[in-house]
């Protein structure tokens, strides 16, 4: 451009050649723009291909993250659901076998903390309950042997009052006999 003005004007003779010159550099000024805008098209394809790619990695990692999530929460959920379930359910049958009519039953060591604890308590509420009735129990086996005792003295006594009546009755004939004899003597005399 700098040579075309520097050429006298109206010379055309002389500008042929840097028109020419200037158009091969437009040429090949805009094969290499069509090249770098295709290769910079192309680029930007496997960019936009990487990125698509890296979304759709991204994207399963996340599935994956979640679900691996999910079971072990679920794992995690059954764990503790058991670890609950498993001593109530043991005081329950402990309570069912009371019911019944067993104070031997005992509900031991089952799980910890507030169930735990409960258990224990049952326990000693199921060792106060039947230290009452060993208690009630051995009451009851010394009123029936005072009761026996004293069944066996009413029968003594009712076998002397018997006697005593038996007595009784001899006496009272012996007084009536001896009430008319003494009307026999009265009368005869």
């Amino acid at each position: 451009l700098t040579q075309l003005q520097q050429a006298p004007q109206g010379d055309l003779a002389a500008a042929g050649p840097i028109i020419q010159a200037m158009g091969a550099a437009q040429a090949t000024i805009s094969e290499a723009l069509v090249t770098g805008t295709r290769a910079a098209q192309e680029a930007a394809v496997g960019k936009a291909q990487e990125a698509e790619d890296a979304y759709s990695s991204a994207r399963a990692l996340t599935v994956g993250i979640i679900v691996v999530g999910l079971l072990v929460s679920v794992v995690l959920a059954l764990l503790v659901v058991r670890s609950v379930m498993g001593p109530v359910q043991r005081v329950r049958e402990v309570l069912d076998q009371v019911a019944d009519g067993d104070l031997s039953v005992r509900a031991g060591a089952t799980g910890g903390a507030e169930i735990g604890e409960v258990a224990r308590s049952l326990d000693s509420t199921l060792d106060s309950l039947s230290g009452v009735l060993r208690l009630v129990n051995d009451s009851a086996g010394r009123l029936a042997v005072a009761s026996q005792a004293l069944n066996a003295g009413a029968a003594g006594m009712a076998q002397r009052a018997r006697a005593a009546t038996g007595q009784a009755d001899v006496v009272v004939s012996s007084a009536g006999e001896v009430a008319a004899s003494v009307d026999t003597v009265a009368t005869g005399s």
